[in-house]
């Protein structure tokens, strides 16, 4: 019985398979070549590798100004990092040094970003701006270098015209010293004859009379001269204050005019009303991505090459209030907040002292990504 049925399975196999052969060859009729068996080859497409762009928007810190090598920026290294732990495959460094909020805005808003697909794949975004928007008052305060000189210039020839001004008065002062005391004299000589009047003194009072013209015109040139002087001091006072070197001599000693002072005022509430702009164009254009927004820091030590108490304070103020924004606005938004401010404030260690003293060095650049690293993995964990 067990024989007549595996007997059974072998004809069955031999009706369903009747071309089976041990080669890769079909025998064809009698007489006729082999012919070969027909394949056919289905292409599968390789996978698309999906795109996770990092991208970098800021002022001349992202853009690594002073830096020479750009693999040294901080956004180079972050992108590094990201791109280890399979986070980011693309790299898109948008950072114009000398921008403002304003500026950035722009750029978010202009024809040739809008067109672009970058923001559609954008997976993670840093942001660092803010900087300028304090530096730019002052700056405008400051006179450029060709201002500079020509201040330096009207100087030089205001001290000049105020020491031969200062010569003068003190040649006048000796001049006019014996004109004065001739008036004097002349005075006494009438109150004595006034005083001890005689009908034998009359032949003196034509004596007098005629001294007097003399003496009294000598008085008179005292008085012109001295209005003189007097025009032309109150005019080199005039030239002094219309000098901005005044003003510039006003910011060096800590003194902060009401005029800047209520520029920053205004340049803080711009800053807040662009910035809350740039973070709700973010959410409308990258959903996708993780954002995290530098606070600004403070390059200079306190007391740094004897700068007065007063500016470092007010710069201190200033920046605090812009990272108060900074705080409140992207944390409302569940964006992430890097503490740059903490790590690179009054750390000239940090700072590329080869260009200025306010823009990173590789050692700061380094500690910028380092921390926007770390503060992205604990982001992601939450």
């Amino acid at each position: 019985m067990r024989r007549k049925l595996i007997l059974g399975i072998l004809m069955c196999v031999m009706v369903l398979f009747p071309s089976c052969s041990s080669g890769r060859r079909i025998q064809g009729e009698k007489g006729q070549p082999e012919r070969q068996s027909e394949i056919e080859y289905i292409e599968i497409p390789a996978p698309e590798i999906e795109r996770l762009i990092y991208v970098a928007l800021g002022d001349s810190v992202s853009e690594g100004f002073g830096i020479w090598s750009p693999a040294d920026r901080h956004t180079s290294v972050f992108f590094e990092m990201l791109q280890a732990q399979g986070y980011a495959n693309e790299y898109v460094n948008m950072a114009v040094s000398g921008f403002t909020t304003t500026d950035l805005l722009l750029l978010l808003n202009g024809s040739e970003f809008s067109e672009s697909n970058i923001m559609q794949y954008a997976r993670v975004i840093t942001l660092n701006i803010g900087g300028n928007n304090i530096l730019a008052p002052f700056w405008e305060h400051m006179p450029d270098t060709a201002e500079i000189q020509r201040i330096a210039d009207e100087t030089i020839n205001f001290a000049t015209q105020a020491w031969e001004l200062a010569l003068e008065i003190m040649e006048f002062a000796n001049e006019s010293r014996e004109a004065i005391t001739e008036v004097l004299e002349f005075a006494n000589e009438v109150i004595d004859f006034a005083e001890n009047f005689s009908i034998l003194d009359i032949f003196r009072l034509n004596e007098m009379i005629a001294a007097a013209p003399p003496i009294i015109d000598g008085a008179m040139e005292v008085f012109d001269e001295v209005n003189t002087l007097e025009t032309a001091i109150t005019t080199m006072f005039a030239e002094a204050t219309e000098l901005d070197v005044v003003e510039l001599f006003s910011l060096l000693s800590g003194s902060i005019p009401a005029e800047l002072e209520a520029e920053f005022q205004a340049s803080i509430r711009q800053f807040s009303y662009e910035f809350i702009k740039i973070l709700t164009w973010l959410e409308d254009n990258a959903p996708n991505a993780i954002v995290i927004v530098n606070t600004v820091y403070n390059p200079l030590p306190t007391h740094f090459a004897g700068m007065p108490i007063g500016f470092a304070d007010e710069s201190h103020r200033l920046i605090q209030a812009i990272n108060r924004i900074i705080y409140e606005e992207s944390q409302q938004r569940g964006f992430i907040v890097s503490d740059v401010y903490s790590h690179l404030s009054h750390r000239l260690d940090m700072m590329n002292l080869n260009f200025d003293i306010i823009h990173p060095n590789p050692q700061g650049h380094n500690a910028i990504a380092q921390l926007n690293f770390s503060d992205f993995l604990q982001g992601t964990k939450e």
